[in-house]
């Protein structure tokens, strides 16, 4: 699995993982839907 969600500074960053590191299997499926996760922009062909 593999969330990319942009972020303005590194301390916010990683707060944002810190939280992240924290939720629950459900929240990290419904993250990867998530219009923020911008990996669709990293992919290769």
């Amino acid at each position: 699995m593999v969330y990319v969600e942009e972020m303005d500074a590194k301390t916010v960053a990683l707060k944002r993982e810190k939280n992240l590191k924290k939720a629950t299997r459900e929240r990290i499926l419904a993250l990867l839907n998530h219009p923020k996760n911008i990996v669709d922009q990293f992919r290769m062909g």
